[in-house]
């Protein structure tokens, strides 16, 4: 319904956010095939999957909630914080 009276909130690609700048690193010691198989794979400038950044929150040992289903705003606001603390 926000979305509808508001007009502010945009989905790309389903689970796609965008966060500003985006670097893709591939772990050391990957056999070069996974690697060029990885950076092979297309993306679109600025954005990473809703579900890798949360692997990613989660690593780095942010307090966020696990998200199973439709997020709400005060868990999307959790992932703000974190992301922008990190």
């Amino acid at each position: 319904s926000r979305m509808r009276r508001a007009k502010d909130v945009l989905v790309v690609g389903g689970g796609l956010l965008s966060i500003g700048t985006v670097e893709r690193q591939v772990a050391d010691g990957l056999p070069a095939a996974a690697v060029a198989g990885y950076l092979a794979q297309p993306s679109l400038p600025d954005t990473i999957a809703s579900c890798r950044l949360e692997s990613l929150l989660h690593a780095a040992g942010t307090d966020v909630p696990l998200v199973r289903g439709p997020v709400g705003a005060n868990t999307g606001l959790a992932y703000w914080a974190a992301a922008e603390a990190t």
